[in-house]
């Protein structure tokens, strides 16, 4: 062979050896000394790989809980990532006074405004914490109410039509009649009104989907000065999307910052990430057309209402770019642990029947009966008023349906992947007899 012929085979064989090194190096200095004390896939112990990879097939969480079976309280799961499976961990990890902080996992793209997810510095996310807190007091919750309780009328109407038909013997689209009961698939309902409530909390328009009854949203392109639609709308799926797109950041952000840039040249990335390259431009047009509208009285508030009179400490408001940013991460935040959340108590329900009868009794008890309307129109949909929902003061002190709750977000989370911290320079961590140092 020539010296030519060799030179490729030679740079290949230095890229492997460097590749090789830096991933096998940092295993065996162990600086954090999880090799000998933490059981984990031996991909997860030198790269982030396995990580990004449970994610993109969407069983990370499944993967994690056979892996806690298998090894006990504490499995890795990454070269510096460290799971735990402990009721006094989250005392010990995510309690306001841990004093941990939250990695590079949260850092968000580049030139986008920080919001209150994001942001790593901690005196500067307890001024953003601090400028949008009191939107989420009690009394400016319950001005909200309007708004989520107009879908959840929409909802119920959809499910009375479904029953009324079922009765008859008439199955549908999306429900089967079975002996005079209309079998639904409710998880897809239940985003539906997740959906909806946080869309039209966020920047007051729903996406719809309650009405459509099924994953697509007519979105506008863009709105006159007045936020009116200017251009004609397309059909987005929107809980699709925002699955996609959440899977795929997550997925990148299990790399290290420097190899974030790289992981995004790969054809997965691309591909996926063009797909939702629309939407969220859309999303941007959702917020322009709102702040053009301006407020809705009579539906009561929304979150951008709310930001738009927050104060920083020096007494000015949000900029344009700060208000898009916290818009959209209540947008894409709220909505799916919304629905996982309602989605896991309805569940539950169904598989204890027994508890299912308990909580019903209790609530038939507490609250008024509700009789359902005839309809002559076509559809024969009829969304009766928003006050057939009851008020949070109606419900509030229910102790059986307030068990269900915090039982339900205790066995289930809401979302589907852990939300990693790092212990500060000059402190350690003791959890379950396990101490980590600084920068575990």
């Amino acid at each position: 062979m020539s010296a030519q012929s060799l030179q490729p085979v030679q740079c290949a064989a230095a890229l492997g050896a460097v590749t090789l090194a830096y991933y096998l190096l940092p295993y065996l200095h162990d600086p954090h000394e999880y090799r000998r004390r933490f059981s984990g896939p031996l991909l997860a112990s030198l790269s982030g790989w396995w990580m990004s990879y449970t994610c993109l097939t969407k069983d990370q969480n499944e993967h994690i809980r056979q892996l806690h079976q298998k090894y006990g309280t504490f499995v890795r799961i990454g070269p510096n990532h460290i799971s735990i499976s402990d009721p006094d961990a989250m005392e010990a990890v995510y309690a306001h006074g841990s004093g941990l902080l939250k990695s590079d996992f949260y850092g968000g793209a580049p030139g986008q405004a920080s919001n209150t997810f994001v942001e790593l510095d901690k005196s500067k996310h307890l001024k953003l914490r601090k400028r949008i807190a009191n939107i989420f007091s009690q009394q400016n919750v319950l001005t909200f109410q309007p708004r989520v309780k107009k879908h959840i009328a929409q909802l119920c109407a959809q499910l009375d039509f479904r029953c009324k038909e079922a009765a008859r013997g008439v199955s549908g689209f999306n429900w089967t009649a079975y002996n005079g009961s209309a079998v639904v698939d409710f998880c897809p309902q239940l985003s539906y009104l997740a959906f909806d409530v946080i869309g039209d909390l966020a920047a007051g328009a729903s996406f719809g989907l309650i009405q459509a009854q099924k994953d697509s949203s007519p979105i506008v392109g863009s709105s006159d000065e007045t936020g009116q639609k200017d251009k004609g709308a397309v059909q987005i799926p929107v809980i699709a999307a925002m699955a996609s797109f959440n899977t795929l950041i997550v997925a990148v952000q299990m790399f290290p910052l420097w190899a974030r840039n790289i992981v995004k040249l790969l054809p997965w990335y691309v591909s996926g990430f063009m797909k939702q390259i629309r939407f969220f431009g859309l999303v941007a047009a959702i917020i322009e057309a709102r702040l053009k509208r301006g407020s809705n009285e009579e539906d009561g508030p929304d979150f951008i209402d709310k930001f738009l009179e927050a104060k920083n400490e020096d007494g000015t408001g949000m900029t344009a770019d700060e208000l898009r940013s916290e818009t959209s991460v209540m947008l894409l935040a709220g909505s799916d642990t919304s629905s996982n959340t309602l989605s896991s108590l309805f569940y539950h329900l169904a598989i204890n029947p027994d508890m299912q009868r308990k909580l019903q009794n209790e609530l038939d008890e507490h609250l008024p009966p509700v009789q359902s309307e005839d309809s002559d129109d076509k559809s024969g949909i009829v969304v009766p008023p928003s006050d057939i929902v009851p008020d949070y003061s109606d419900i509030k002190n229910l102790p059986y349906l307030n068990a269900c709750i915090k039982e339900v977000l205790r066995v289930h989370s809401t979302i589907g992947t852990g939300l990693p911290r790092i212990v500060p320079e000059g402190k350690t961590l003791t959890v379950a007899g396990q101490t980590f140092k600084a920068g575990s």
